[in-house]
């Protein structure tokens, strides 16, 4: 009860306050671009986004290097060398993400030409590995001085600028395609890069430092960013797979059903970035970090629960929000409820993870999880269609939960002995 007690009051649960406040606000700018697109595009339309979309965004998780990451174990122990790893991680991030743009748009074309136009993939590519890596690298700024609540913001502001071109897109008369939006989507995402590097110079007033990238950086960005693009592939690859083993009106009702269990997962998503410095912080008092593991998880599993029971309310709502062609939709998102508390226990312990300095350890697990989604992927969709799907992913991730904890249990053990 003390360790609830605390959790309630003290810092960490303020900085998952204004968290969570800013995801909502992301997650329902989200859902009202899902309104929005899914109407101008249908099904189909919004399948084809979803699966491009979703490689772009794995891929896009290697832009930067892991030096975000790496910024916020490095100024959570020592805030006095801030000013040098923002200036080396923005650069790097910029340079970086222009080359996996340019990967992305390669393997695209040749894996894939049938469902998406070539400025179609330019746009995308440009926005989810260049662009949007700069506004994750700002944010894991503000999270590295426990501002969490600009560090929520800025994707939430992202999320409102792509609602408004959306809504654009929806309203104007423009042509009902893909590349028309995603050169509508590129704009917004540019305009909200800006916005957070802006945002972010003016609050933690950055002084110029000059440091060069060295062998240890790039080694231990190389770690972050390897386990952050494997982390993205369980959430991203899974709808690129979707459209290629089931077409593309399977995978708009799939990824429709899944972008309404993101709402439901939020209070977790908000804990486990809240707890992350937290947990590099006290590195050197394992009796403290163990009891705010077990406070957090009891919590995951909590809210993980009256998730599942909102999520099965609210799916009726899919069809009547974005139109009859989602009616396959409800049964998906019934199904994909028992995705919230693996999914639950899977982020929370792989940030754990993290925290523990186990970065290669999580890297291990969730590379094995791409392994695993793309096997039962290949097993249950094809001959299960939507349900299939949906058995990919809660199978995926409740392995992959049931692993992260085994490791992260084991870590912590050794760390009390070694205490003592």
């Amino acid at each position: 009860m003390i360790g609830f007690r605390r959790l309630l009051r003290g810092r960490l649960a303020i900085n998952t306050s204004l968290a969570l406040f800013w995801q909502l606000a992301r997650v329902g700018s989200q859902a009202l671009w899902l309104l929005a697109i899914a109407r101008k595009l249908d099904a189909p339309g919004y399948g084809i986004f979803a699966g491009v979309a979703g490689l772009a965004t794995f891929l896009g998780a290697f832009s930067g290097l892991g030096l975000g990451v790496l910024l916020l174990r490095v100024v959570a122990r020592e805030p006095e060398r801030f000013d040098a790893y923002w200036h080396k991680g923005l650069r790097w991030t910029l340079l970086s993400g222009a080359g996996m743009a340019l990967a992305f748009i390669v393997a695209s074309r040749m894996i894939d030409r049938s469902h998406a136009d070539a400025l179609s993939v330019i746009a995308i590519g440009l926005s989810e590995t260049m662009l949007f890596p700069v506004v994750s690298f700002c944010s894991f700024a503000f999270n590295a001085h426990e501002r969490l609540g600009f560090a929520a913001a800025l994707p939430a502001l992202t999320a409102l600028v792509r609602l408004a071109g959306a809504l654009a897109f929806l309203v104007l008369p423009l042509p009902s395609t893909i590349a028309t939006y995603s050169v509508i989507h590129l704009g917004a995402t540019l305009l909200a890069a800006v916005g957070a590097v802006a945002m972010a110079r003016g609050v933690l007033r950055p002084r110029r430092v000059i440091e060069t990238l060295t062998r240890r950086d790039l080694g231990d960005g190389l770690g972050y960013c390897s386990v952050w693009a494997a982390t993205n592939a369980l959430t991203s690859l899974d709808k690129s797979l979707v459209l290629h083993l089931a077409g593309d009106a399977v995978a708009g009702l799939y990824a429709s059903a899944y972008r309404l269990i993101t709402i439901f997962s939020l209070p977790v998503d908000a804990l486990a970035m809240s707890v992350l410095p937290r947990v590099f912080r006290h590195h050197a008092e394992p009796a403290h970090r163990q009891r705010l593991i077990l406070v957090v998880f009891l919590g995951s599993l909590a809210f993980s629960a009256m998730a599942m029971l909102l999520v099965h309310a609210a799916a009726p709502a899919l069809p009547w929000l974005l139109g009859p062609s989602f009616v396959g939709a409800v049964s998906a998102a019934r199904m994909l409820a028992w995705l919230l508390p693996a999914y639950a226990l899977r982020m929370l312990g792989g940030n754990v993870l993290l925290g523990l300095d186990g970065q290669w350890l999580r890297l291990g697990i969730e590379s094995a999880g791409i392994m695993m989604l793309c096997v039962f992927g290949g097993w249950f969709v094809p001959h299960a269609g939507l349900a299939g799907a949906a058995r990919m992913i809660v199978t995926t991730e409740a392995c992959l939960a049931l692993i992260t904890w085994g490791v992260v249990a084991r870590r912590l053990r050794g760390a009390a002995v070694a205490a003592r």
